[in-house]
């Protein structure tokens, strides 16, 4: 009998108009095959599968967001899943992955591709990160991930090196997806972190998280019962200006 590794080597790619579909209700046959195919291969890597899908629902469930997870992570060839199959069986866990975290082990490491591995790029852009145009960088990847940090930011900021090295990381393992995508390197997105949660911000999230900062510092100061006009004098007040004075040296 074959096995599901067997099966999926024989399997064309997921097909382009379910993953360009992102409104697609369902997977198509071939589409719903693979994914099947997949999870057969993953209960048979971790034992403690059952963690995640106890039951017949939640599995049906999880292969759906699976499938979603896929097109919007761009996942759509059988040599991507077989490569996060094989990094699985690497990994020293009973438990099944998350749908994110297949997805990123569908991304070849860096050694893989020929970049400079994780650890020893994020060395050579703190090295570097004073004069980083002098610099004849290992691979054009190292210095883009760390311009996407910001130079500055690691020179001389207050921000957690902790914090600047998951900015690199993110930065860093972008550029490698596009790499194994056959797609040109270019600067990676740069989020705005919340790093109170570690996580990233929409621009709309992070708009209206500033807007409920000032609102609160108004607030505090008494400014937001008052006309912009009376607003206005306060601030002049307190700054001691007042019209027609003079300004000494």
């Amino acid at each position: 009998m074959k096995t599901a590794t067997d099966v999926l080597k024989t399997l064309p790619n997921l097909p382009a108009e379910q993953v360009r579909d992102n409104v697609a209700k369902k997977p198509n046959a071939e589409t719903a095959l693979i994914v099947n195919k997949l999870f057969d291969e993953l209960k048979s890597i971790f034992p403690a599968w059952r963690q995640a899908w106890p039951n017949d629902a939640a599995e049906n469930r999880a292969k759906r967001s699976w499938v979603k997870g896929f097109m919007r992570s761009g996942i759509n060839t059988i040599d991507q899943l077989r490569y996060g199959i094989e990094a699985c069986r690497a990994l020293e866990t009973d438990f099944a992955p998350s749908v994110g975290k297949f997805v990123k082990l569908c991304t070849p490491t860096a050694e893989d591709l020929g970049f400079p591995a994780d650890d020893i790029a994020w060395r050579e852009v703190v090295r570097h990160c004073a004069n980083p145009g002098r610099h004849n960088w290992s691979h054009e990847a190292v210095r883009l991930a760390g311009s996407a940090v910001g130079w500055f930011n690691l020179r001389c900021s207050s921000i957690p090196e902790e914090t600047l090295r998951k900015r690199f990381d993110h930065a860093y393992y972008q550029l490698r997806r596009r790499e194994s995508l056959g797609l040109p390197l270019e600067p990676p997105r740069q989020g705005i972190e919340d790093q109170s949660e570690g996580r990233e911000l929409t621009p709309e999230q992070a708009e209206r998280r500033g807007e409920r900062f000032v609102q609160r510092v108004m607030r505090v100061q008494g400014l937001d019962k008052l006309t912009g006009e009376q607003a206005r004098q306060q601030l002049l007040a307190k700054l001691r200006i007042r019209r027609g004075d003079s300004h000494e040296a």
